[in-house]
Parts: C-alpha cells; structure tokens; sequence
C-alpha cells in the first residue's frame, strides 16, 4: 500500500521576497509545493496591477547603456529601482539615476542580480 503522506524536504519562507525572487523560486524544477496562503484580499486589493517591488540600491560598477531604452550609471551611483518584473518580464529592472538630491534624472533598464 502506497502512503499519501507526503515529506517536506526543505521549506523557504515568501515573506519579505521581492516578486522577482518568488517568481525564480517557482521556475525550480521540484516533484511537488505546498504552499500556505492567507486570505487577505484588501492586501490583494492594492497590489493587484502594480509594478514589481521598489528599493533603492548602491552600483558596484559602471555601466555604459548598448540601447536606447538601457541607463547608464556610475560606481558608486544611487539608482532607485521601480520595477523587478517589467511588463512580466525576468531578468532585468526598470531603475531611475537619481541626482545628489535623491531627484529622479532619468529611468531606464538594467540588468538584475539574476543576469
């Protein structure tokens, strides 16, 4: 007689992921997933429709755009990513250049910690 008991061989807690890293979990090859959810649809309700998650970051290199719709940045620059999945889309996040004011100068792509 087969057992329906399942084993969970590892767990890895969503909570506090950008949607992009959800996003590369779930792409993993496994046998099986147990997910546990809550339902909370006001929470749900507001981030419907939005863009990936925003944070700011400190580049490491420079980076000189090949294309037109790319940003280009410095060592050292503070970019304020707005989007780690634009249009639905893996491996790249839509970013502005900010100036020594934290004011948005210009947004453009660059490519993830994924890439």
């Amino acid at each position: 007689m087969e057992s329906t008991t399942s084993h969970l061989y590892g767990s890895l807690d969503m909570r506090n992921k950008t949607v992009e890293e959800v996003y590369v979990e779930m792409l993993k090859p496994r046998d099986g997933i147990r997910l546990k959810v809550q339902y909370r649809p006001e929470e749900f309700t507001k981030a419907k429709g939005l863009p990936g998650d925003s944070f700011y970051i400190r580049a490491l290199y420079d980076r000189l755009a090949d294309m037109e719709h790319e940003l280009s940045f410095k060592k050292d620059d503070i970019l304020y990513v707005d989007d780690t999945l634009p249009q639905g889309t893996f491996g790249s996040w839509m970013a502005w250049q900010l100036d020594e004011n934290a004011q948005k100068i210009q947004r453009g792509q660059i490519p993830s910690k994924y890439v």
